[in-house]
């Protein structure tokens, strides 16, 4: 009887130690940003295309658009204008597959027109993946950086 609950016990130590090894394997995700250095200015000085690069995850695809896995940009445009600041706000959601992605959008001042000149970009891509236990990695890229608006 007692090498019974001694079997027992050891099958579920190691169906347990199996489940806790097959989450620690899982794999890990990854984020990149980079914004280029120059933006271009729309004529009408109304708004400004931002291009560069990304690469993130792997997420599952495709991807999904709910819940606890997702990815997105976020950022923002400031440039000052005499005693004012030019100041606008973007977001996209990127597609995570662990390729690099080049991506444009379009940033609409809020306030005042863009000039020619600096400005500079604050930005970021977050990435997460979730299991099925809410077990959740997360990673981050950044930006702050000064870049030039032409056009």
């Amino acid at each position: 009887m007692v090498n019974k609950i001694l079997a027992i016990i050891a099958c579920v130590l190691l169906s347990m130690g199996q489940s806790v090894s097959a989450y620690a394997q899982s794999p890990s995700i990854s984020a990149v940003f980079f914004v280029d250095r120059s933006a271009t200015k729309a004529t009408d000085r109304v708004v400004i295309t931002l291009t560069g690069t990304y690469t993130c995850g792997p997420l599952p695809q495709p991807q999904p658009t709910q819940g606890s896995t997702f990815a997105g940009v976020n950022g923002s445009v400031s440039q000052a204008a005499g005693r004012d600041i030019a100041e606008g706000g973007f977001a996209f959601t990127p597609i995570c597959d662990a390729v690099e992605h080049t991506f444009q959008t379009n940033v609409q001042a809020d306030n005042i027109p863009w000039h020619g000149g600096p400005a500079r970009v604050r930005a970021s891509l977050f990435v997460q993946l979730c299991d099925e236990f809410s077990n959740c990695q997360q990673v981050n890229s950044a930006v702050d950086m000064q870049i030039s608006i032409r056009g």
